[in-house]
């Protein structure tokens, strides 16, 4: 199973590190830095092309990590309106309970 997996990684070559490094950038569940030790121990290169890929996978790795900056970019304003209602209905619940003779009980609405 080892020596598949290891074959495996040496057809993908350069590729397939990339394709690890952007598939751990986009936040996905993934082992990606031991996929990339790995590469690491596989991939024999000179110092030259060890330079050219680690700026590379770098530039795949921060491309990718633009991912799920987007996607809170875009889901802020709905979570903010969410959460805001939900403040709101802690708010209204906690005055409730105060009322009731619950004062000692603190419920903070932050």
């Amino acid at each position: 199973m080892l020596e598949f997996i290891i074959n495996l990684l040496k057809e993908f070559g350069v590729f397939g590190l990339m394709t690890g490094l952007a598939i751990e950038a986009s936040s996905l569940p993934f082992p990606g830095s031991l996929i990339t030790l790995t590469y690491g121990y596989l991939l024999n290169l000179s110092i030259g092309k060890l330079i050219w890929i680690a700026f590379l996978g770098s530039f795949v790795y921060t491309l990718f990590s633009l991912i799920p900056y987007w996607i809170g970019y875009k889901l802020e304003h709905k979570l903010k309106k969410k959460l805001s209602k939900k403040k709101k209905c802690l708010s209204e619940h906690s005055a409730d309970l105060k009322n009731a003779g619950y004062g000692a009980l603190r419920l903070h609405a932050h």
